[in-house]
């Protein structure tokens, strides 16, 4: 006791912390236990004790204040208790941040350690080589640091529950808190740089119209290496502060990518989601944000830089995608595609009340020549190119949103294969389950709707959707993102003709068994199918129909108005190959297909 002083506070609340310990202890012996006086003297000097712990002196504060107001009977007692009290709890939580930060500090060398010095241990190894494995040296001074970070949180972790005002504050859930925030915000210079930073320095692609996928694939590997360091190092220790560090580590890395992907959709979005009102974004453990780089304004956040340059990569971009960002990370880009997609099919339809509103007429006319569709036109050849040069300044403006929908497809289609693989791999008998439960609760839908029988609950479907989205047991290319109040007229006309229009300008690769581009020619085949596909996805199947009818007329009528027979005139054979890549993405039957266009056509393209 005669050592407490004001000098050295952290020696002296150690000091105190045993202090009442021992007084705890001393109540045990035989002959204090029997003295009700001694036991009340040892229990007012913990109390004492005790009462010197800052939080309770500042839980004092408000006693005189709100004993005043409740003196007279004011009903603001409730309010301003509520209010002051959420500001010292505040007080306290950054008083104790030096805390977290101390522990990040440390765990900065950990990292540093683990990843650059220590060397990963075999799984079997020959014992007269074990001594070479030993590291000592790097040993000890990884045990050094471990211990060095329990001291910082041994004694938060002794502190009880206590009352700041009317609040209860769990000192515990104070220091998790700080923790949890250390490790999205931490962005001090002259320090390691955690998640929400790691991402922002680390995901900076060169301009897009020179990046390759060597170096995406780079950029993804470190990104990847330097959140496994991370996690590897946060579970290392979560033992000896006395927290769940890997179940802290998904919740913070699955807020930060939900509050990016967010941001970034706003940008789509009418009614736009701000700090205040999100759901990922919280006071006590704010996640920050950048601004964007120099050289890639156009994206709000790292999630929007994803979109932007990863088309240049392959199939196994997306596993190194997947281990550098994760799970939630790919679902987070699926989502953010989506959105792309919506935003442009709203464009498209503004596009179409404002202009191709004028071209209505023309397409009118061109729908009664054109039908019957079994029957060929006169004069097809001459109507074809007279309707395309009166319809061709729109042409390019359909085309980047086609191919806008097209790309966003073809990399949800990506990342729902590398999440499907991944689920199988890694959760299979959850990945069964959900497909079950997947089975059973399309049954009953359809047993709805053939005997009117109990539909399942809308919270099971939306439940349900978000497995199987994360799981990547879907298809994109059936998705139907928006719902239209009225069809939009002469879809299929213009879209044939826009079809006659850009065909010409690809070229059949028959290595890959699809259609490229030619040169540097902006339009590429499966872009351009997918995009168109998606679109009609929208809307009734008749239009589906009535589109691949009036292509099947264009080939028969084309064909006939050949002057050889031997082989296929050049234009029509780009035709037939993007008719049977947009029956296989659209699931259209074979013999819808072939009722406009004969079978033996599509024999005569290997000739």
């Amino acid at each position: 006791v005669a050592s407490l002083d004001y000098v050295n506070h952290v020696k002296a609340g150690r000091r105190i912390k045993r202090l009442i310990e021992a007084l705890g202890h001393v109540e045990q012996f035989d002959q204090i236990d029997t003295s009700l006086q001694v036991k009340a003297f040892l229990s007012e000097s913990r109390a004492y004790l005790t009462e010197m712990a800052l939080f309770l002196k500042l839980a004092s504060i408000l006693d005189v204040p709100l004993t005043r107001i409740y003196q007279c009977k004011s009903s603001d007692v409730i309010s301003v208790a509520e209010y002051y009290s959420g500001e010292i709890v505040d007080y306290v939580r950054r008083v104790m941040e030096i805390i977290p930060q101390s522990v990040f500090r440390i765990l900065a060398g950990i990292i540093k350690l683990q990843t650059d010095h220590m060397k990963v241990i075999p799984v079997k190894i020959e014992a007269n080589l074990l001594k070479n494995h030993a590291q000592l040296s790097e040993r000890y001074r990884l045990a050094r640091a471990t211990n060095e970070v329990s001291k910082y949180t041994e004694g938060i972790l002794a502190m009880k529950k206590t009352l700041l005002g009317i609040l209860e504050v769990d000192p515990r859930q104070v220091l998790e808190e700080g923790l949890r925030k250390e490790l999205v915000y931490r962005v001090r210079p002259m320090s390691l740089s955690f998640v929400s930073r790691a991402y922002h320095d680390i995901l900076q692609f060169p301009p897009a119209e020179s990046t390759t996928a060597k170096e995406c694939t780079a950029i993804f590997q470190t990104l990847a290496g330097t959140l496994q360091a991370y996690r590897l190092s946060f579970e290392y220790i979560q033992d000896y502060v006395g927290i769940y560090g890997l179940r802290m580590w998904h919740e913070e890395l699955s807020r930060v990518i939900n509050y990016n992907v967010e941001a970034e959709c706003n940008r789509y979005l009418k009614k736009k989601v701000y700090d205040r009102t999100s759901q990922f974004q919280s006071r006590a453990i704010p996640i920050p944000r950048f601004s964007p780089p120099p050289n890639d304004p156009s994206s709000i956040n790292f999630m929007g830089r994803y979109g932007c340059c990863v088309e240049v990569a392959g199939l196994s971009t997306f596993a190194v995608l997947h281990q550098s960002i994760g799970l939630l990370g790919l679902v987070g880009v699926d989502r953010m595609l989506s959105f792309r997609i919506v935003h442009t099919l709203n464009n498209l339809i503004k596009f179409w009340g404002t202009a191709i509103s004028p071209y209505l007429p023309l397409l009118d006319q061109l729908t009664t020549a054109l039908e019957p569709a079994w029957r060929l036109p006169d004069n097809a050849s001459r109507l074809y190119e007279a309707s395309l040069k009166k319809v061709e300044k729109v042409m390019s403006k359909l085309l980047k949103a086609v191919l806008i929908i097209g790309q966003a497809a073809l990399l949800r289609k990506a990342i729902v294969s590398e999440l499907a693989f991944s689920s199988k791999l890694d959760a299979h008998l959850l990945s069964c389950s959900v497909g079950t439960l997947d089975k059973s609760v399309l049954n009953d839908l359809r047993a709805h709707f053939r005997s009117n029988s109990a539909v399942p609950p809308a919270a099971v479907l939306v439940e349900l959707n978000k497995y199987l989205e994360t799981m990547g047991a879907t298809d994109p290319y059936s998705k139907i993102f928006i719902t239209m109040n009225e069809p939009l007229d002469k879809l299929s006309a213009l879209f044939l003709l826009f079809v006659l229009a850009y065909m010409p300008k690809l070229q059949y690769d028959d290595q890959c068994g699809a259609l490229k581009r030619v040169g540097t020619n902006p339009v590429d085949g499966a872009p351009l199918i997918l995009g168109l596909s998606t679109i009609f996805k929208q809307f009734h199947p008749s239009y589906t129909e009535q589109f691949v009818s009036y292509v099947g007329q264009y080939v028969r009528s084309t064909i006939s108005e050949a002057k050889t027979t031997d082989h296929l005139p050049p234009n029509v054979l780009n035709v037939l190959i993007f008719l049977q890549h947009f029956a296989r993405v659209t699931k259209l039957k074979p013999s819808i297909l072939h009722t406009h266009i004969p079978a033996y056509v599509f024999d005569a393209m290997s000739l």
